[in-house]
């Protein structure tokens, strides 16, 4: 008998396997009387420990050293073992340092990269496990919808209708992909296979799409219900497999997944568990009958608060269920601090970073086209006529950083107006939109004109990438407040006047800027006849709103194309932007503009006309780019509709 003692004491795994080996497993009767013997023992030696201990458990030591469990659960263990032993009715329990006590619901566990002590709790320490593995294979799913840095050439796309809760309507969308370079998802069936063992059944059917090879590229999903379940997350197309971008490649915020998604660059701070709650609201597909969100059975809740390198904390909410004995992940919501500024340590010899310049376009140097006659100016015209509506010129951004680092360090006017700065500055005027995706600006504008004045407040809101745009203008003036509001959704058009009551809707054209571009040297096109007359001209514009007073988020660079009339005067910070100032005349009006070189919007503006004295400042009183934008939809009651007239002249 001391033998069998020994070997279920002993260090070694090899002799608890024996003993499980040699003895058969107990009757249920049996295993009843054991486990109450079993209990009763255990309830003692705990008693004894917490007597010996604050709080009854083993302090995880910091740093990085191993956890080791405490030796009262081994020999707890071993005391069940031997009372099974002695009853001769055990024999195919394992006996093993594997082995749990389970005793609590709720605790906070701390993995061993944290140097936070932390009481284990070692029912959700196999929680635990199970996170870190979901989480590392959560990562890697979500950095295939960020393609940044990746190669970008292989690209496809497709329109589909979706539905906006924001503003309570179908919105027609379109979905960018790009092939996944991952080699461990590079092909559908390792797609399919890293989805299903981290998702469960309804979440994994959101993500995992269908085979679109049938379809041209570009192709409209439009009211196609069928088609438009097979527009998930990952595709395949002719063969490869290709991840929905979650981001526009190389856009200002395209940082997004190293700032929420980068589990394994962060520090653990902490990892809470909680059993039971609702699914996360993020997640439609667990809706009940009545609209509610159905309660999960064995749902649970792991809240990770992770440190990155600058000082930002990422909060990451992991909902897991139980499918077949493995954690799987039924709903997600994960949140990041914005980055934190940190002042550099001064350094002798400034370092610059290495600068790959085959990752931008090469910034076009400002140059006059110039025509010998009529017929080759209007054949030039025509040509980019077709050009602008087929997608004949791709557009590349270039590097921004690089100019504005010129134009900050430019000593004198002569450097500040080099052909070089003046070239991004007009670049950044016609383009500056492509370089973010969402806006959300308010502004003031002061008017003199014919001896009085009215002054004017506008709110502008655009989703640049959706062809969406809110704008809210209101002036007042002698006469008293105007009020209109346009409300933009691709072709359609929605034009409020509060003042009156009325509304109009209609359809109107708006620029597929994915595919509406040409050089920024061939925006305009002027042809002028020997004594100074000017017979032909085109402007490849984008001023998407007609009518509407919005030289902030999409300007009319068309007057800044002759490089004679206007200089760089200096810099300055408007509102947190980095701005240049730019001083303009010509025989209409005088302008001088602030403009943020980031964007190309214009944040303050003065105009005077040359001929009357009248005057039109604005200046921006609030900004936010590429953030959440709040979609506003019209709601006519209240209003009457008014037909859409066109006046001749």
């Amino acid at each position: 008998m001391k033998e069998y003692l020994d070997h279920l004491f002993s260090d070694k795994d090899s002799d608890i396997e024996r003993v499980a080996d040699k003895y058969k497993a107990a009757g249920n009767r049996e295993k009843e009387r054991i486990f109450e013997a079993t209990k009763r023992k255990y309830d003692k030696l705990k008693e004894e420990y917490d007597n010996n201990s604050d709080d009854g458990f083993i302090k995880e030591a910091e740093g990085v050293e191993r956890y080791h469990r405490p030796n009262w659960i081994r020999f707890v263990c071993g005391a069940a073992a031997a009372v099974v032993l002695l009853g001769g009715a055990f024999g195919g329990i394992l006996l093993s340092r594997s082995q749990k006590v389970q005793h609590m619901t709720h605790s906070s566990v701390v993995e061993e990269q944290s140097t936070v002590p932390t009481a284990v709790n070692e029912k959700d320490n196999d929680k635990s496990v199970a996170v870190k593995t979901l989480v590392s294979s959560l990562e890697q799913i979500m950095r295939a919808q960020y393609p940044v840095g990746e190669d970008l050439s292989d690209s496809i796309w497709f329109n589909i209708d979706a539905y906006a809760a924001e503003v309570d309507q179908v919105l027609n969308l379109t979905k960018y992909y790009y092939a996944v370079t991952d080699p461990e998802l590079d092909t559908f069936e390792e797609i399919d296979a890293k989805l299903k063992e981290t998702f469960s059944d309804e979440l994994y059917h959101t993500y995992l799409g269908g085979d679109l090879s049938d379809y041209e590229v570009g192709h409209d999903f439009k009211d196609d219900s069928l088609a438009n379940k097979y527009i998930r997350s990952f595709i395949l197309y002719n063969g490869k497999t290709y991840a929905l971008s979650l981001c526009e490649p190389n856009a200002s915020y395209a940082a997004g997944f190293e700032q929420l998604y980068n589990f394994s660059g962060y520090k653990l701070i902490s990892s809470d568990f909680k059993e039971g709650g609702k699914l996360l609201e993020r997640d439609m597909m667990y809706l009940s009958e009545d609209g509610g969100y159905e309660d999960l059975e064995g749902l649970v809740t792991c809240t990770r608060v992770y440190e990155r390198a600058d000082g930002g904390k990422v909060t990451a909410e992991i909902q897991m269920i139980l499918k077949e004995g493995e954690w799987r992940i039924a709903a997600f919501d994960v949140n990041g601090d914005p980055a934190v500024n940190t002042v550099p340590e001064p350094t002798t010899v400034p370092v610059e970073e290495p600068h790959n310049e085959e990752e931008f376009a090469e910034l076009q140097l400002h140059e006059r086209r110039i025509c010998a006659n009529y017929e080759e100016a209007k054949e030039l015209v025509n040509e980019l006529e077709n050009a602008w509506q087929n997608g004949t010129y791709t557009f590349k951004k270039i590097d921004r950083e690089k100019y504005i680092k010129k134009i900050m360090d430019s000593q004198n006017t002569e450097e500040l107006n080099s052909l070089e700065n003046k070239s991004y500055i007009y670049h950044m005027l016609y383009n500056g939109f492509r370089y973010y995706d969402t806006a959300d600006a308010s502004y003031d504008e002061t008017v003199e004109e014919n001896g009085s004045s009215y002054e004017v407040t506008e709110r502008s809101i655009a989703d640049n990438r959706s062809k969406y745009m809110y704008n809210e203008y209101e002036m007042n003036s002698e006469s008293g407040i105007d009020h209109i509001t346009w409300y933009i959704n691709d072709t359609q058009w929605i034009t409020v006047d509060h003042k009156t009551g009325f509304y109009t809707e209609y359809n109107d054209y708006i620029q597929n800027y994915e595919t509406e571009y040409v050089p920024d040297n061939d925006r305009c096109i002027e042809y002028y006849t020997p004594d100074g007359e000017i017979i032909l001209a085109r402007d490849f514009t984008n001023c998407i709103l007609t009518g509407c007073s919005n030289e902030c988020l999409h300007p009319d660079a068309d007057g800044l194309f002759d490089f004679d009339t206007w200089s760089i005067e200096g810099t300055t910070e408007i509102l947190g932007r980095e701005c240049v100032e730019v001083y303009q005349s010509n025989s209409r009006y005088t302008k001088d503009m602030f403009i943020d070189m980031r964007t190309g919007i214009i944040v303050k503006s003065t105009q005077t006309n040359n001929e009357t004295g009248d005057t039109q400042t604005m200046k921006l009183t609030s900004i936010e780019i590429d953030k959440p934008i709040e979609y506003k939809s019209f709601d006519p009651t209240g209003y009457e509709p008014k037909p859409y007239e066109i006046t001749a002249g």
